[in-house]
């Protein structure tokens, strides 16, 4: 007995399922009537509209016999499996009746350690991840027949155009294919393969009280005043020559998120958003994420907020995992105001009280800046889409050339299938999307620790504009009249909003240098190791065999130095000036410890 083709659902007329499960399984349904197997079909659906439903409900309408669901990480898959068992509280056909309970579908998990063929052969649904398809010496795929699975559907399908999943679709060729993602489009540019047989709009998924209400608030400096790297001179530029240059200039961009008075008026603004949610709502609860450039721009972002006497940390690859999941319990535990990563939270990551997106990266094309706002779209309070607390705003400078981006997901967000058709990379930036490739980046460990080349060295007065993802008709109208000179001044305020300063005590400053002190010892020890191409956990460097490993070592070496330019002061009893010194100071404390390792000169 196969249960999906031997078992009727309910799914038309059931209202316990969501608007866009039933209308997928009818699209789905649709296109197989019309058509010819084996199908590749697209399903596009937004964060929070029940796409793990979907997968649930919809091999009935191929009538599968073995369905495998493959998510692109570890977690997704155990939620996903959790759905498809029915001992589980989450599972998902007995909970909105589709079916009537008597007969259930055997699940099975495809996991290292886990499972073996004869729990394969038995299933009706195999869950599991990308990563353990993968590799030249796989061992399930040698053994899996290619007719074993006549469904497969694929979760955050954007990646699906990637070359690592072309072994898994040629192995199993005679299989029917869907693609779930929440964007058409890969972070390369590429389009997500299959047949569009489905889009649920953001704009509908807001309405519908699915997502929460997103707002943009772009940040217009009156003036900037600019360094260019290698030119002395200071450039007064207007917001009209801030926006052109962001446009044309990656220096220029990175200078806008990194400097130290732009990056404190994106700090002050996502401050703003945030205190407002949590007034409106009543709920401290509410929380920033953050999208920095790369490791050290995250212990930068998070010294910035915590300057502001806020609880910040960052999440971020060159961590232990330890120290990761020590950050996401903090988070989870309400003991966070703001969260910095560098594309870390991504897939399948679901804390619905982040509310504020705050952009202080470059995001070169439209997925990964929807990727990133979909971390904020989950509902806090169900089925009522006007509550304070459902309400998101993404926070990004006007140099920063993230308006393009902003402008296509409002586009995207209304569904229009030519503008879905004719997707492709943003034009006008760079190819590398610094959001996104950290890990691959070869890093100087004596290089810059603060002193920019390209930098913002002042601005004027910043002012938001509030801009609405799905209806900005009211917004036009003040700008018509604006423009025509028909407008008071309460209806400008309205549209635009000062940021507020948020002066910071010396008392916060001082604490934030001690904290951003110790990241930064981190950091460089992570980067003087790779650079020395040595193991972390090795224990080459352990000269004196007190059991230390590599990086235990530099990081003691680090701190020695910085013990012996502080005349060997208790940390906690330095003066804001002295831990000042010791960050300027702080590039030449590295070359005298790689000195010392490479020559071994050390205790």
């Amino acid at each position: 007995m196969a249960f999906f083709r031997d078992n009727e659902p309910k799914v038309r007329g059931n209202t316990r399922l969501r608007a866009p499960q039933c209308e997928s399984f009818e699209a789905v349904e649709q296109a197989i009537a019309s058509g010819t197997p084996p199908f590749e079909f697209a399903v596009i659906l937004p964060v929070g509209c029940g796409k793990t439903g979907c997968m649930m409900i919809e091999p009935f309408a191929f009538k599968a016999r073995r369905t495998l669901i493959v998510a692109p990480n570890l977690g997704i898959a155990e939620q996903v499996l959790g759905n498809a068992t029915a001992s589980d509280a989450r599972y998902f056909l007995g909970r909105t009746e589709v079916t009537d309970g008597v007969n259930i579908p055997e699940p099975a998990e495809l996991r290292t350690g886990s499972g073996n063929k004869a729990d394969l052969d038995a299933a009706d649904i195999v869950v599991t991840n990308i990563q353990q398809l993968q590799g030249l010496d796989n061992k399930w795929l040698a053994q899996l027949p290619t007719d074993f699975f006549d469904l497969i559907l694929v979760d955050e399908g954007h990646h699906g155009a990637a070359d690592s999943w072309l072994k898994l679709r040629s192995h199993f060729a005679g299989a029917s294919v869907i693609y779930y993602s929440a964007t058409p489009m890969r972070s390369d540019g590429r389009a997500m393969p299959g047949e569009r047989v489905y889009v649920f709009p953001v704009a509908r998924a807001i309405r519908e009280g699915y997502v929460k209400r997103i707002m943009a608030h772009q940040l217009n400096p009156t003036t900037l005043k600019y360094i260019e790297e290698g030119d002395e001179r200071e450039q007064t530029l207007t917001l009209e020559e801030v926006i052109s240059r962001g446009e044309e200039s990656a220096s220029f961009r990175r200078a806008v998120v990194q400097s130290k008075d732009s990056l404190d008026s994106i700090v002050n603004a996502a401050l703003d958003a945030l205190d407002s949610i949590r007034t409106k709502s009543n709920d401290e609860r509410h929380k920033i994420i953050v999208s920095a450039l790369n490791h050290r721009h995250c212990i930068q972002i998070v010294e910035a907020f915590r300057a502001k006497g806020r609880r910040a940390d960052f999440v971020h690859s060159n961590e232990s995992s330890d120290a990761n999941a020590a950050v996401r319990r903090k988070l989870e535990n309400h003991e966070l105001d703001v969260i910095v990563q560098v594309r870390l939270l991504g897939e399948g990551f679901d804390h619905p009280y982040l509310s504020v997106a705050c952009v202080c990266s470059v995001f070169s094309n439209l997925s990964p800046f929807v990727q990133f706002v979909g971390r904020i779209m989950r509902l806090v309070v169900s089925d009522d889409p006007a509550h304070p607390s459902n309400q998101g705003v993404v926070v990004y400078h006007a140099g920063g050339n993230i308006a393009s981006q902003w402008s296509d997901f409002r586009e995207f967000s209304e569904a229009d299938k030519q503008f879905l058709d004719n997707l492709l990379p943003i034009q006008g930036v760079e190819s590398r999307d610094w959001s996104g490739s950290e890990q691959k980046r070869v890093y100087d460990p004596l290089g810059d620790y603060g002193n920019l080349g390209s930098h913002v060295s002042a601005q004027g007065d910043v002012y938001a504009a509030e801009l609405d993802l799905i209806d900005d008709r009211a917004a036009e109208e003040l700008v018509e009249k604006l423009v025509s000179g028909g407008i008071n001044k309460d209806e400008i305020e309205s549209l635009f909003r000062k940021v507020s300063s948020r002066p910071e005590t010396k008392q916060k400053r001082r604490q934030s240098k001690r904290q951003k002190l110790n990241d930064l010892a981190k950091s460089a020890a992570r980067t003087i190791l790779s650079d020395l191409n040595m193991p972390f956990e090795g224990l080459k460097l352990d000269k004196q065999f007190r059991g230390r490993s590599n990086y235990e070592v530099v990081i003691a070496q680090i701190n020695t130095k910085i013990s012996d330019a502080t005349s060997h002061k208790e940390r906690s009893q330095l003066s804001l000036e002295e831990l000042e010194a010791i960050e300027r100071d702080f590039p030449s404390i590295l070359n005298e410890v790689c000195r010392e390792l490479k020559e071994g000169d050390y205790a």
